[in-house]
This record gives C-alpha cells, sequence and structure tokens, in this order.
C-alpha cells in the first residue's frame, strides 16, 4: 500500500505516495453492492512507422493484447470474489488523446486507412452496440482515458452516459485500458540506426517503449467512479497482461457486509 504525504521533519523530506486505499476509503470499507462486475476493455498497441513516422495501431496484436487482458482480469476479480462477464470490447481508444494513428496488420507496414474515430471494431457483449450506446461509450471511456487517477481529487467523479452503454445494471462496471507505444524492440533499433546514419551520428533517436494501464470501477445507475488505479510510470511486467494483474490487485475483496 502506498502513500503521498509530503512532510518537512528536522530538514528532512518524507515522501510517500497514496495508493488507492487512501482514495476510495470507502469502498474498501464495504459493504458492496454487487457481487458481479462486467469489463469493457480496449487495447492499444501502435508503433511508428519507419518511413513517414506516423503511428501505426497493430490490429492483430491488439487484439490478442486484448484477449490477454480480460483473462488476466477475471482471474483476479474472481480471487477476489468478485464474478465476471464481459461488456463492450475495442482497440484504439487508449492512446493519448493528441495521437493519430493508421491501421496495420503489419509491424513493418508504410501504408493504412485512417482509424476515423480512433475506434476499432466496437463490441458490445459480443454484438455491434446501437449508435447512441456506441456514442455513450465513447463518451465514457475517453473520461477514464483522458483521467490520471493516481493524482488529483477523485471524489465526486462521474463516468458520462454509464447509464445508457446498455451493460446489466446488476453489476459494476470496470473500465480497463491498456495503451503501449513502439512495442517492437527490434523496429526501435533499427529506427535508432538510421536516425543516427542520417544524422551523420550526431543525433541518435530511438524512443524507449511507453505504456499505460488504467482500471475504473464504476457505480451502473449514478456514474459515480467508485475505486481506480493505473500503473504509476509505464509499464511494470513484461505486457500489459502482466499490468492489469498489478493494478487490479490493490481492488479489495468482496464484502457483503460492514466489517
Amino acid at each position: 500500500m502506498k502513500f503521498c504525504l509530503f512532510a518537512l521533519l528536522g530538514g528532512f523530506l518524507l515522501v510517500s505516495c497514496a495508493g488507492p486505499q487512501a482514495r476510495y476509503g470507502t469502498f474498501y470499507n464495504g459493504p458492496h453492492q454487487f457481487d458481479q462486475v462486467v469489463v469493457s476493455t480496449d487495447a492499444t498497441l501502435t508503433n511508428e512507422l519507419l518511413i513517414d513516422f506516423n503511428d501505426a495501431l497493430l490490429v492483430s496484436e491488439s487484439r490478442g493484447a486484448r484477449e490477454k487482458m480480460i483473462q488476466a482480469a477475471t482471474k483476479v476479480l474472481r480471487s477476489k470474489g468478485f464474478g465476471t462477464s464481459r461488456g463492450y470490447q475495442s482497440l484504439g481508444l487508449s492512446r493519448p488523446a493528441h495521437q493519430s494513428v493508421f491501421l496495420s496488420n503489419e509491424r513493418k507496414s508504410v501504408f493504412g486507412d485512417s482509424s476515423h474515430e480512433g475506434v476499432v471494431e466496437l463490441r458490445r457483449m459480443g454484438k455491434a452496440p446501437s449508435p447512441s450506446q456506441k456514442g455513450a461509450f465513447l463518451r465514457a471511456f475517453s473520461t477514464v482515458a483522458a483521467r490520471d487517477w493516481n493524482r488529483g481529487n477523485v471524489s465526486g467523479v462521474q463516468v458520462p452516459g454509464s447509464a445508457q452503454l446498455g451493460l446489466p445494471q446488476d453489476r459494476y462496471h470496470l473500465f480497463l485500458l491498456g495503451y503501449g507505444h513502439n512495442v517492437n524492440v527490434k523496429d526501435q533499433i533499427i529506427q535508432g540506426v538510421l536516425s543516427g546514419i542520417f544524422s551523420g551520428g550526431d543525433d541518435v533517436d530511438m524512443q524507449e517503449d511507453v505504456g499505460r494501464v488504467a482500471a475504473v470501477l464504476v457505480d451502473p445507475k449514478t456514474g459515480e467512479v467508485l475505486w481506480a488505479n493505473e500503473t504509476e510510470s509505464g509499464v511494470k511486467g513484461e505486457d500489459l497482461a502482466d499490468d492489469v494483474a498489478f493494478v487490479l490487485d490493490e481492488l479489495p475483496r468482496f464484502s457483503p457486509s460492514v466489517r
């Protein structure tokens, strides 16, 4: 457990980091209204193209990462006493708001179609959502993706459109986002070598992997955020699934009654 506290004592600065329990104490204390969680997941793995340096959304790899994220979330949630079901599934939404991407099934592809709204193959419980449900999900997920859940005042935060998602109202709604950029180390090395050659060796530009996993648990009727957590500085494990387990490990166990 981490606590965020800055104190100057005897000339020494003591620093510790506040974890989810400090921010969401009410949810930790229970009781919990539901013992079921419906999980909506987006995975966005991108790679910088070597020719024009646009970012490509790696569709097939994002699909694989998303499935592993869901499996990791299911395992942790069940260990905490919660049953699970699948809600929305998408690709392409977890990227930073300023980043535009092209679609690609090949890491070395230099061509691609615009990702339009940035969302690919959006599904709701295995089926295509209605236009109103799609709009509600895009509003909800953009709120989740735009916020830093480890900083700032979290009391009273609401995710808009939760009640219009068409998801079961008798269970918590969990939003999972997973983002990884320049996930191919080999391509990064090539990129670094090329930049060094073209600059005469004066400028070797090789971006490091960056990533983010966030989990946000929402009241299905009010849209109020009950609990949230995310990686603090990039990925912690070997892949996004490892980070899902890391983030959800802080979730309290299901408590049907006051402790």
